[in-house]
């Protein structure tokens, strides 16, 4: 700090807090480790780890997935190094994280597979006891549960 600033009386401390605000107004980098910089309506991708948080959840959800004799069929014949990297990706995109997906629709992806109710319900316990497996907050596990049962219509079509 410049003896310009202590001559006046701006001590460090309120030195260093006067740039974290106006960093943050500013949108500047330099300052995000600060607790000023966390926005209070961080994404949910940020709140749970960023993406190793969502790499973890991803390993531990196929996991069960494909331990389960109701859903594990969908994946037979699945490249599965290549879906749980595609799974990453779209979890960290819905969840807020900062790549766009360029995948297919939840639609698209799911037409024709003949999904029931018995069959999403399996992946959303799946997911749900996942997050709790790995201690997330209940309310951040409500926001992504209810992120997944806006998916419901375009993944269920029992007919194909």
């Amino acid at each position: 700090m410049s003896d310009s600033l202590k001559g006046i009386g701006i001590g460090a401390a309120l030195f260093v807090g006067t740039i974290a605000v106006f960093s943050m107004l500013r949108g500047c980098k330099c300052c995000e480790n600060t607790p000023a910089k966390k926005p209070a309506s961080a994404t949910i991708f940020d709140r749970i780890g960023g993406q190793a948080s969502v790499n973890a959840a991803v390993e531990i959800f196929y996991g069960k997935v494909l331990s389960d004799q109701r859903v594990n069929h969908f994946f037979k014949n699945t490249d599965m190094k290549a879906q749980r990297a595609k799974q990453a990706k779209f979890l960290a995109f819905v969840m807020g994280g900062p790549e766009k997906w360029k995948g297919k629709s939840m639609y698209e992806a799911h037409k024709g597979m003949k999904i029931t109710e018995e069959h999403f319900g399996a992946i959303a316990e799946h997911l749900q006891s996942t997050l709790q497996e790995l201690n997330v907050p209940k309310n951040i596990i409500n926001e992504i549960m209810t992120t997944v049962a806006s998916t419901h219509d375009d993944i269920v079509h029992p007919l194909g």
